[in-house]
């Protein structure tokens, strides 16, 4: 009975390794090359959008960066001239927008 076991497993143990093997012959070329192109148009969209999200991030950082110098100038310029305070929190808000539209 035994016997009987051990030769089953060896012989389901076989039948799995010739299938595994067939999966792996039987490789149809046309298949592949869909794949490949999918794969390579897959790999392209995504670091597109991986560019695109750190070029908009830099890009909005920098005019953060030139309305705080803007802001600092004024301050620290002491002239007589009054600070539009509007204009500078109306350029904020259209900023924080552009940020909200990012995400």
């Amino acid at each position: 009975m035994r016997k009987h076991i051990e030769e089953s497993n060896q012989y389901h143990l076989m039948i799995m390794v010739k299938t595994l093997s067939e999966l792996r012959t039987k490789y149809k070329i046309f298949a592949g090359i869909i794949c490949s192109i999918i794969r390579t148009m897959v790999t392209f969209t995504w670091n597109f959008c991986d560019l695109l999200i750190i070029m908009v991030s830099i890009g909005l950082a920098e005019r953060y960066k030139q309305l705080n110098e803007i802001v600092s100038y004024k301050i620290s310029c002491n002239s007589t001239e009054r600070i539009n305070w509007r204009k500078i929190k109306e350029k904020y808000a259209i900023m924080n927008e552009l940020v909200k539209e990012a995400e």
